[in-house]
């Protein structure tokens, strides 16, 4: 069932924007936000000589509370909650995320960089005889918060977009709502069908020609509010990034680690023997499939654990093979796997084989991993329920975020310790 239609027109865009000459385009990551953001802050600007003007009335006029503007000092929110939420994020998959960089640059690095070099010129050249329109880092901040808490991706011609109605919709992972549009359009004029810039005209279908659509996906129960998506697979870390909420439950939590990581200063032949395993990913589904430890990870490597503290099938096979290496024995993976899970169900047994050594290694190389992990989060359990939550939102919401993470590395730690003492492994 379709909800809503929203016209292509009304969507806006850097190609639909009044600078559509000046500012250039970036199909996705940061700098579509950066440039989509730079487009959506002249039509604020303009107030009502934008033809989104009322669009943009119906958007917060502060700043949304993202952890990347928490980091700046100009920013218009409390300063005691701000910096007390960023010192809750040391350790977390949030304070990763804030520090990591690309080319040597933080994203606010890049935010900054965009803004004195792109924005700000073409902001005072296109106001050049509008003396009143002045631009400001914090109107740029504002902006930004915007394009992160609410842009969608449209399709290959408006890429990153702010869609009016979509974006009234709040975010849940029980979704009754979705927008559906067509990805695949012209990148140069946005045509559905046929059109001059086609290598190979085919027929296009006119359904989705002139609109985008928000389509029911579950029944809407009556008078109860309408929940879209923002990402099925979003984690409350992300969420809080991305959104500056998290939920009070999010079965998408976890904590991750990248191969640098584990590594640390381990020596070349590690790293090789690493590269060397090749067993299809299938064969882990298969044999991982009764573990209550292990979860298994379609795809990519990914080193982490998830909600319920288990360790996916990737950072299991990257302890087995350090722990073969180091304990100098050939034994095979899968058995090593098919083992595990058959200890995982026995009670009160000693285990003393070759492959049983491997496991007590595997076991005691994970809780290390947790304890590292755990040593560099606070702990907001004392803390937590004397905070009022509404002076230090902020706040509230990293000490929520370090519980969780906290709670998955303390479930993990809790299952492979219970391993090594139900099943006695020497």
């Amino acid at each position: 069932m379709i909800v809503v239609q929203i016209p292509k027109d009304a969507v806006l865009s850097v190609k639909s924007s009044s600078v559509s000459s000046a500012v250039v385009a970036s199909p996705v990551g940061h700098e579509a936000q950066l440039s989509l953001t730079l487009a959506l802050y002249i039509e604020i600007a303009k107030g009502p000589s934008s033809r989104w003007h009322g669009y943009l009335q119906s958007l917060p006029t502060r700043i949304v509370d993202i952890p990347i503007l928490w980091q700046t000092e100009d920013y218009f929110i409390d300063s005691a909650d701000r910096k007390n939420a960023l010192r809750w994020l040391r350790g977390t998959e949030v304070e990763k995320d804030l520090l990591a960089r690309v080319d040597g640059l933080t994203r606010l690095d890049e935010l900054h960089n965009y803004y004195h070099e792109v924005a700000e010129p073409i902001f005072d050249i296109y106001f050049q005889d509008s003396p009143n329109a002045k631009c400001s880092l914090h109107g740029f901040y504002h902006a930004y918060s915007l394009v992160s808490s609410r842009a969608f991706l449209v399709n290959a011609y408006h890429g990153l977009s702010m869609v009016p109605i979509a974006d009234a919709f709040n975010h849940s992972q029980e979704n009754h709502v979705h927008l559906e549009s067509e990805y695949d359009v012209c990148p140069e004029c946005g045509s559905l069908k046929e059109c001059v810039h086609d290598d190979d005209p085919s027929p296009g279908s006119e359904d989705l020609e002139d609109h985008f659509e928000m389509v029911c996906n579950m029944r809407v129960p009556s008078h109860g509010e309408v929940f879209n998506t923002y990402g099925e697979t979003l984690s409350n870390a992300q969420l809080l990034l991305r959104y500056g909420f998290i939920l009070d439950v999010n079965d998408n939590d976890q904590v991750l680690w990248d191969i640098e990581e584990l590594l640390g200063n381990t020596p070349e032949h590690i790293m090789r023997a690493w590269c060397s395993i090749d067993i299809p990913t299938e064969t882990w589904r298969e044999h991982l499939s009764e573990s209550g430890l292990v979860h298994y990870h379609p795809g990519k490597p990914v080193f982490n654990m998830d909600c319920d503290g288990r360790v996916s099938h990737h950072l299991l096979l990257f302890y087995a093979m350090l722990a073969c290496v180091q304990l100098r024995c050939d034994v095979s993976l899968v058995d090593i796997a098919d083992r595990l899970v058959e200890c995982e169900g026995l009670d009160g047994q000693s285990f003393t084989g070759v492959v049983d050594r491997v496991i007590a290694e595997i076991a005691a190389s994970i809780i290390a991993l947790c304890v590292r992990r755990q040593v560099r989060l606070g702990d907001p359990t004392d803390e937590i329920d004397a905070l009022d939550s509404t002076a230090m939102p902020l706040t509230h919401l990293a000490m929520l975020e370090v519980m969780s993470e906290r709670s998955i590395l303390e479930s993990c730690r809790a299952g492979w310790s219970e391993l090594l003492v139900l099943s006695r492994i020497k």
